[in-house]
């Protein structure tokens, strides 16, 4: 029996649903290290007035970094620095200090992961 072979776009997009389903658990995760009463408020509120559903975030990190921001104001960091920690431990990286906004932060790690092909 033949094996099936992946073209490099399905590679990829494999990888990148993985990568999304990652950072997602991540910022789930850093969320509920503020509290998960905040979690869900924060989810709701990001929801309600910036339309972003919760299964979005991941392709939409920009809208979701500016809701966050328009919520938060500078606590947004706060919660952002959380969010890099998350994804840092699942993907065995150590944070270094940066200022990087969350869609930074989680573009290196994508190009990263692709390369590395961490999943």
């Amino acid at each position: 029996m033949a094996g099936i072979q992946l073209g490099p776009a399905q590679s990829r997009r494999i990888v990148d649903d993985k990568f999304n389903k990652m950072v997602l658990e991540a910022i789930d995760e850093g969320l509920l290290r503020i509290g998960d009463g905040i979690k869900e408020a924060l989810y709701y509120h990001v929801e309600k007035k910036y339309r972003i559903k919760r299964q979005e975030v991941p392709r939409r990190l920009k809208a979701f970094h500016r809701a966050l921001v328009g919520l938060l104001g500078a606590g947004a960091k706060v919660v952002e620095t959380q969010i890099y920690l998350s994804l840092c431990d699942r993907l065995g990286l150590r944070l270094e200090d940066s200022d990087d906004s969350l869609v930074g932060f989680v573009s290196s790690a994508r190009r990263l992961a692709m390369t590395m092909s961490y999943m």
